[in-house]
């Protein structure tokens, strides 16, 4: 909270740490687990956030801080880069350095979704293009967007496009039109 250590506040609310990650020796995190959680006194806690500020401080550097914008385009580009993988809102969070609540709290706000929407639409769109431009079969269409098992893949298909990925492919797939002909 900005009311406990307001002239850092002040110094970083439009900043953002360069690495939001810190190493703190364990004999400083057992001095230090008392006042942050055991204690009811205002001022030993203050006292122990302080000296974890000073450890920031000294381990990281602030940047300009990102806007909303900017986190969910970083955000969209790491789904469409790695939809492939399994890959979760942790891992999301993670490598674009924020929590995973922040990230989702996005997402639902901004984008009016969830996690796990957007990923399935990413895996989504990249399987209608291979059921458009490929004879591959199915299973190997689901497994190269990232599904686990067909069975999810066509549950999620469907769900989508209101097609399954077969009537999707006969429908949009010149290969396999000219075959019904």
């Amino acid at each position: 909270s900005p009311e406990y250590i307001p002239d850092f506040y002040a110094k970083t609310k439009d900043f953002a740490l360069s690495d939001p990650v810190i190493t703190i020796d364990s004999s400083v995190a057992k001095q230090l687990y008392y006042p942050l959680f055991e204690t009811d006194s205002l001022y030993l806690r203050k006292s122990a956030l302080y000296q974890v500020l000073y450890l920031f401080e000294h381990q990281t550097t602030l940047l300009p801080a990102k806007n909303q914008e900017d986190i969910l385009i970083q955000l969209l580009a790491y789904i469409e880069s790695h939809f492939k993988e399994e890959l979760t809102l942790e891992k999301l969070s993670s490598s674009i350095g924020y929590s995973s609540v922040y990230v989702s709290r996005m997402i639902t706000e901004k984008l009016k979704s969830t996690f796990p929407r957007l990923l399935n639409q990413a895996r989504i769109r990249h399987a209608s293009f291979l059921l458009t431009h490929s004879l591959l079969p199915i299973t190997e269409v689901a497994e190269q967007a990232g599904f686990q098992n067909v069975r999810t893949f066509n549950r999620n298909f469907k769900a989508l496009t209101s097609l399954t990925p077969k009537e999707y492919r006969l429908t949009h797939n010149a290969h396999f039109s000219l075959l019904k002909e």
